[in-house]
């Protein structure tokens, strides 16, 4: 993973750590920073929800040509309702998934840190 902050790892460089610690270490400070780009992705689909608006690439992934799909009758009324619940079940789904890589991200970290702060310590 690349680092958007790469700023802890150059100060890691200054350390004398074993590889091994090294890597622990490192791979401690993406999972950080990983969880921490969930929680501002769950923050934004929580206010996309709460405002009732869609994100240009949900919206793009659930747009489709009612003319084609509906020749025969143009019932834009109840297809409009469909689309809409849609955009509504896959942002609820892409909240539920940060939930869930938060939650995982939690369990990780302590893990992490204890293997990491063992090995320098």
């Amino acid at each position: 993973m690349r680092l958007i902050n790469n700023v802890p790892v150059r100060n890691l460089c200054n350390l004398t750590l074993s590889r091994e610690n090294f890597g622990t270490a490192k791979t401690f400070i993406a999972t950080a920073e990983k969880l921490k780009i969930s929680e501002q992705k769950l923050n934004f689909f929580k206010r996309c929800k709460r405002q009732q608006v869609f994100p240009v690439f949900m919206l793009n992934s659930t747009t489709f040509n009612q003319s084609s799909l509906f020749p025969m009758r143009q019932n834009s009324g109840s297809v409009s309702r469909y689309q809409h619940r849609l955009r509504t079940l896959s942002l609820q789904q892409h909240i539920s998934y940060q939930y869930q890589f938060i939650a995982d991200r939690k369990v990780q970290i302590p893990t992490l840190r204890n293997k990491n702060l063992d090995g320098i310590g």
